[in-house]
């Protein structure tokens, strides 16, 4: 990952301001596309597939872990452009 940490957004194919309700319904659209019985002939990649998916609808699916997974992201993109930490 570009930032050294993992991009849920990417994983779950929305963008960073995404509304709830689609993070939700495009979690459901990749967890059928990519559930593994659908790729017998790549179950390995579909399997490593739906565990990201997964993995990030628990980070985004929870404003919790959202707002929090957020904040590391702004940090660590401030500490690539060379700024320090919010003061805001």
């Amino acid at each position: 990952p570009a930032l050294g940490i993992v991009d849920h957004y990417a994983d779950l194919e929305v963008p960073d301001d995404a509304e709830e309700a689609a993070i939700k319904k495009q979690y459901r659209k990749l967890v059928l596309t990519w559930h593994p019985d659908k790729h017998p002939e790549d179950r390995d990649v579909a399997e490593e597939r739906i565990r990201a998916i997964n993995n990030a609808y628990e980070v985004l699916g929870n404003s919790t872990k959202r707002a929090s997974y957020d904040a590391q992201r702004q940090a660590l993109l401030r500490q690539q452009r060379g700024q320090g930490p919010d003061t805001a």
